[in-house]
C-alpha cells in the first residue's frame, strides 16, 4: 500500500519483471495485469516493454477488467450461451433502452430513465439480484446490515416492483439486440469462471493496479482468476478511495487481508512527487478518518511554500480571487509558471462556470478535463453506429441513430412504429425492415410510400456493405471509405457544421486512420489453449475480425482522446478538471 506519488506502478512493473526472470519464469501468456484506466494500461505497457521487451510485453495478459474479461469472453462466452456476434452495449444504448422501457410502462412520470440506468449499474457492480436484493428490511444497527441496506431501493426511489420489472425488460433488451453491457462483461465473465474455472487454470500470477478502487464483482474475478495458484499482487492506497459512488468498495482491502491471511503487506511510505508541506496537510485530513488503515508518509522533497485556505463570500468572488491569484504567480515568477502549468480543480462540474466566466474576460485559454470524448462525438459517432450494425444487426438502438442519417425521409413516428412492431413480434428491427423490403412481411405500422424508399435504400446500403466484409482482400479501411462515400458523409457534415466543419471532418478521418491502423496480432487477443476447454472460433475473414476489434477498441476506450492539432497549433491552456476526472491522469 502506498499514497499517490510513492512509486507504486513502478513497484507492480518491477514485480511482473520478476515474476518473468529467475527463479519462477513464468510464461508471460499465463500472467494477468489489471487496470482500471485504458491510460494506465498504455502506461504499463510501455514501463513493461522497457523492462522486459516489446516482444514479452505483448503476450501478456494486460488490460483494463473490462477489456480482460471481453476477451475471456469471446473465447469462451459460448460455454455459458453467449450468442457469436455480441456487441457492446455504451451508455447511450442503456439510456435509451431505459427510456423506451420506462415509457412502455407507462412510468414516463415516476421513473427518470437516468436514475433507472444508474439503479441497474449499482446492484450489477454489487452482483445483486433485484428480485432478492431490492424489497425494504427492517432498519438494523448492525454494520453488516446498514451496508446490505445502502443498497437497496428507498422509497423516494423508484418504486421496488417497477424496479424489478423495469430491471428485467432491460436485460430481454439486451439479449434480444445481442448486446453486453459495460457492467455484463464483468458479470459474465463471473459466471464463466464459476462454471468453467478450467478455462483460466494456466494463470500462474494476477497483478491489480489501484487495488483501492475494485468493486464487488472485480474483487470475485480476482479470487476467480488467481483460483489455482493463488499468486496475486495489488499495489494501492486507501487514502485514494474515491469512488464510492461507481461502487468501489474500500473493505476489500481488509478483506483481502482476512480470505488470504499470508498476504505480505508492504508500505511505500515515501512520496517522491509532493512537496512536505502538501503531504503533512493532507495527512492532517485524512487522519480524521478513525477507520483509516494507518501508514505514515514522508516526503522526499523540502517544505515548499504552505497551502493557502482563503474564504471568499460567494462564487463569483472566488473566481476572481483564483483567475487573480493565476496572474500574480505568474508576474512574481517572471512567466515562468506557462499557462498549461496551472490546474483548478472543483469539487463537481457545474461549479465551474464563475471561473470559465472569468477566465474568458481575461483572455486566459483554458480546457476542461472530461470533455466529450472523441469517439461520443456526433459526427464520429454516426461512423461508428454503422459500423457496429455491420458487426451486429441486430443492435436495435444503433439501428435507430442512423436509419435516417443523412435524411432519408423516414420520420421519427415511423422508426418509432417499426420498433414496436418488431420488438411485439420478437424480432430484431434490421430483421423486420429486411423482411419488410424484400416483401416477406408486411410493415407492422403505417410507412408512408416516401418513408418506404428511404428504408430500402437505407437496407440496400447495409447489405451490400456486409456483402464488402466477406471479401478476404477488403480491408476495414476500405469498409470505411465506401461507407462514407455512399453516404456522401462529407457533403452532410458541412451542412449540418458549416461553422466548425474542418475540425469536425477532421475528426472523421481520424476514424478513418485509426482503421488503418487495425491490427490483427494474434499475441495480443490471443488466449492460450486449455485442455478440454474448445475456445469460440472468431468472426470469419480478416476485415470482420478487424471491425469486431475496432469495436470493442473503441467501445472500452474511457478517456478523453488527443486533440487533432499539429504542434505549432497547440495553445498554452489553464486545465479545469473535477477532482474525480484528475485522479489517475
Amino acid at each position: 500500500m502506498g499514497e499517490a506519488g510513492s512509486g507504486k506502478t513502478r513497484t507492480l512493473t518491477s514485480r511482473v519483471a520478476r515474476l518473468l526472470s529467475e527463479p519462477l519464469c513464468l510464461s508471460p501468456q499465463n500472467v494477468i495485469v489489471a487496470t482500471f484506466t485504458v491510460k494506465a494500461a498504455s502506461e504499463m505497457k510501455d514501463r513493461l516493454s522497457k523492462l522486459v521487451g516489446e516482444s514479452v510485453g505483448r503476450r501478456l495478459l494486460l488490460g483494463t477488467f473490462h477489456s480482460i474479461c471481453r476477451r475471456y469472453l469471446v473465447k469462451y462466452g459460448h460455454l455459458i450461451g453467449l450468442s457469436q456476434g455480441w456487441g457492446i452495449a455504451d451508455s447511450g444504448d442503456s439510456k435509451e433502452i431505459c427510456r423506451r422501457i420506462v415509457k412502455r410502462r407507462g412510468l414516463g412520470d415516476a421513473v427518470d430513465p437516468k436514475q433507472l440506468q444508474s439503479r441497474i449499474s449499482h446492484f450489477k457492480a454489487r452482483n445483486l439480484e433485484p428480485r432478492v436484493n431490492a424489497f425494504p428490511t427492517v432498519h438494523s444497527t448492525n454494520p453488516a446490515a446498514s451496508t446490505q441496506k445502502s443498497t437497496q431501493i428507498r422509497k423516494k426511489d423508484i418504486a421496488t416492483e417497477d424496479f424489478v420489472l423495469l430491471y428485467e425488460d432491460y436485460h430481454a433488451q439486451l439479449e434480444s439486440s445481442n448486446l453486453l453491457d459495460y457492467d455484463d462483461l464483468l458479470l459474465r465473465c463471473l459466471e464463466l469462471l464459476k462454471e468453467r474455472p478450467e478455462c483460466v487454470s494456466n494463470i500462474e500470477a494476477l497483478l491489480i493496479d489501484e487495488f483501492q478502487d475494485t468493486n464487488i464483482v472485480q474483487y470475485e474475478l480476482m479470487r476467480k482468476f488467481s483460483w489455482k495458484h493463488q499468486r496475486i499482487t495489488v499495489v494501492g492506497d486507501p487514502d485514494q478511495s474515491i469512488y464510492g459512488f461507481r461502487a468501489a468498495e474500500i473493505g476489500n482491502v481488509r478483506r483481502m487481508q482476512r480470505q488470504y491471511p499470508d498476504t505480505l503487506v508492504v508500505n511505500l511510505e515515501e512520496n517522491y512527487r509532493s512537496s512536505a508541506s502538501i503531504l503533512q496537510a493532507a495527512l492532517v485530513v485524512i487522519q480524521q478518518d478513525g477507520n483509516r488503515i494507518d501508514k505514515a508518509l514522508t516526503a522526499t522533497h523540502p517544505i515548499g511554500p504552505s497551502p493557502v485556505l482563503r474564504r471568499v463570500p460567494s462564487p463569483a468572488a472566488e473566481a476572481e480571487w483564483i483567475v487573480g491569484e493565476i496572474k500574480r504567480l505568474r508576474a512574481v515568477t517572471a512567466g515562468m509558471i506557462p499557462l498549461d502549468g496551472v490546474a483548478i480543480l472543483v469539487r463537481s462540474a457545474h461549479l465551474t462556470r464563475n471561473i470559465e466566466t472569468v477566465l474568458t474576460r481575461q483572455g486566459m485559454a483554458y480546457k476542461m478535463v472530461g470533455g466529450t470524448r472523441f469517439f461520443d462525438r456526433a459526427e464520429v459517432k454516426i461512423v461508428v453506429e454503422y459500423l457496429r450494425v455491420l458487426q451486429n444487426p441486430a443492435n436495435n438502438d444503433a439501428i435507430v441513430r442512423i436509419i435516417n442519417v443523412p435524411s432519408r425521409k423516414i420520420g421519427e413516428t415511423t422508426v418509432r412504429g417499426l420498433l414496436e412492431d418488431a420488438e411485439k413480434k420478437k424480432k430484431s428491427l434490421w430483421e423486420s425492415v429486411y423482411r419488410g423490403v424484400c416483401g416477406h412481411s408486411p410493415w407492422g405500422t403505417k410507412v408512408a410510400k416516401i418513408a418506404e424508399k428511404g428504408i430500402e435504400s437505407f437496407v440496400g446500403l447495409i447489405t451490400k456493405t456486409m456483402e464488402k466484409l466477406d471479401h478476404p482482400e477488403t480491408t476495414l479501411a476500405d469498409i470505411v471509405d465506401d461507407l462514407l462515400a455512399k453516404l456522401n458523409y462529407k457533403a452532410y457534415i458541412q451542412s449540418q457544421y458549416p461553422e466548425d466543419f474542418d475540425s469536425r471532418w477532421a475528426n472523421v478521418q481520424e476514424v478513418f486512420a485509426q482503421a488503418r491502423e487495425i491490427r490483427l496480432d494474434e499475441d495480443e487477443e490471443a488466449l492460450p489453449d486449455i485442455d478440454g476447454v474448445q475456445q469460440q472460433v472468431g468472426p470469419q475473414g480478416i476485415p470482420r475480425a478487424a471491425l469486431e476489434r475496432f469495436l470493442a477498441n473503441a467501445a472500452l476506450v474511457n478517456e478523453r482522446q488527443r486533440e487533432l492539432a499539429t504542434p505549432d497549433e497547440k495553445v498554452a491552456e489553464i486545465t479545469i478538471s473535477t477532482i474525480h476526472a484528475a485522479k489517475g491522469s
